[in-house]
Order: C-alpha cells, then structure tokens, then sequence
C-alpha cells in the first residue's frame, strides 16, 4: 500500500499474506538505512491480535 491510500483505508480490511485484517493504523519509524512505514492490523479471527509489518506488504481488499 502506497502512503497516500492511509487515511482511506483506516478501518477497513485489508490483505496481508493472503488473509484479511482491518487496518488500524501506521508508524513511521527509522533504522541505520533511513525511514519506513509499518502497518498495524488487527486480526478479524481473534479480537485481542494485533500484527505489525511493513506497509508495502498489505493490500487494499477489492471494494464490490
């Protein structure tokens, strides 16, 4: 997912490795090579699960 589709899908499911999450929020962090955005989803299965990755890994779920 790019940066600037963020705002649009907070809330909304999203797919990460084939399964759906609803996208909760983004982090900027910073490492030796610079900055990046992780993603924070939580889990439609198991209420109380949360999984952090990498924004480019997750996708917008096709809408209709």
């Amino acid at each position: 997912m790019e940066i600037n589709r963020v705002k649009y899908n907070l809330n909304q499911t999203v797919i990460h490795n084939g399964a759906e999450y609803i996208f909760t929020g983004c982090t900027l962090r910073m490492n030796d090579d610079g900055f990046y955005y992780e993603a924070i989803l939580k889990d439609t299965r198991a209420q109380n699960s949360e999984l952090i990755c990498l924004l480019r890994d997750i996708h917008e779920k096709q809408k209709g």
